[in-house]
């Protein structure tokens, strides 16, 4: 992915959790590939069937479970909203301990849910932070930014 965003997301500060509505405006990915393409589709889709991410985060907003939900038709402040999706996996993230713009987006299979499913994991890195500020690692993203899919 080259692009994350949760800017069009709803906080709930009491329940700590994000209400992340798949597929909608300013929220989630961007890549410009096959794939890329492929999952704007489906994010698209899921749209329409009011799909929901909902990332519920420990006391020190360090670690998240993200269960996906369909038909999620309520506001997003409504507590029960949607109906839970088994996708086969369970979807979380974890901050780096080392460093605070990092998060480690872990992916373990049902079928092995006491390791990470290293293929499909990957690591988020903020590129702007809460004050509009660019941490070291925005110089990088523009730098890959610029460069053709063989260069990269």
């Amino acid at each position: 992915e080259l692009l994350a965003s949760i800017d069009g997301s709803y906080w709930d500060e009491e329940r700590r959790m994000i209400n992340l509505d798949a597929g909608s405006t300013y929220n989630w990915t961007y890549s410009n590939n096959f794939v890329g393409w492929m999952y704007w589709l489906a994010l698209r889709v899921s749209y329409f069937f009011c799909a929901e991410m909902k990332m519920y985060f420990n006391e020190d907003l360090t670690e998240a479970k993200m269960p996906l939900y369909i038909c999620g038709c309520c506001h997003d402040s409504c507590p029960i909203d949607g109906i839970w999706l088994p996708t086969g996996m369970f979807w979380q993230m974890k901050q780096d301990p080392n460093d605070e713009n990092a998060w480690n987006r872990e992916i373990y299979l049902y079928c092995n849910p006491h390791n990470v499913w290293e293929f499909a994991s990957y690591r988020l890195i903020r590129i702007i932070d809460e004050n509009g500020q660019r941490p070291p690692a925005y110089a990088d993203m523009v730098e890959q930014m610029s460069l053709d899919m063989e260069d990269a």
